[in-house]
């Protein structure tokens, strides 16, 4: 009975679960990178000028490699650690300067605004523990080594 509650039979397929976790973060923040990258960013800048951002072009081109090629790394487990520290900044700025007024509203519907970026800054972080693990292209290119 125990065995069924642990859900034992799950075991032989928990190294695939971290992977799973990194790819549909990574796609998700390369989604908001390339949308960037490919015009959004013009929308961006303004934004962060109003927000008195330093430098906001420079930050604005940071934030869009970090989400778009950060992105990409954690998903496919390349440079896993970097990828997540850069993800986990951005989200955490992203946090501050945008979402954090969102956060009175946490478990509501319309708690998104705060709840999504607090949940990939999470798994940024959790990048940058654990690296890419056993299935990623880190592990990969350590086995050639």
């Amino acid at each position: 009975m125990s065995n069924l509650l642990q859900l034992e039979f799950l075991a032989p397929f928990s190294e695939w679960g971290w992977p799973l976790v990194r790819l549909v973060m990574g796609v998700q923040l390369a989604a908001h990178g390339f949308r960037k990258a490919t015009g959004g960013i013009k929308d961006f800048i303004p934004w962060l000028e109003s927000l008195k951002v330093p430098a906001p072009k420079v930050a604005a081109v940071c934030a869009m490699l970090a989400e778009l090629v950060g992105g990409l790394c954690i998903a496919v487990g390349l440079f896993t650690r970097p990828a997540g520290v850069a993800a986990a900044f951005t989200m955490a700025v992203a946090i501050v300067l945008a979402h954090l007024g969102d956060a009175r509203n946490f478990g509501k519907p319309e708690a998104g605004a705060f709840e999504y970026p607090m949940l990939i800054l999470a798994v940024a972080i959790a990048a940058s523990l654990a690296g890419g693990g056993p299935v990623s292209l880190d592990a990969l290119l350590a086995a050639a080594h």
